[in-house]
């Protein structure tokens, strides 16, 4: 299952224009990916607390919180 939020990173990562764009006009790149209005709200507001805070949970969402862990 692909990641609305994983592919937003991975096209900024590659894409200079779409991060000038992400600067210029956040609303109209945020609005290219299928993300919930809380994670368009903390990218918008920006910082590491808030960045850390969209992979912890959609990690989560993509693999679970953890305590699925196997003892061997």
């Amino acid at each position: 299952m692909a990641s609305a939020l994983f592919n937003l990173l991975a096209d900024l990562s590659e894409d200079s224009n779409k991060r000038q764009a992400l600067v210029s006009n956040p609303e109209s790149v945020l609005n290219e990916y299928d993300l919930t209005n809380q994670q368009k709200e903390l990218i918008q507001q920006g910082g590491e607390e808030n960045f850390t805070r969209l992979l912890v949970e959609e990690r989560a969402k993509q693999f679970g919180d953890g305590t699925d862990v196997f003892c061997f």
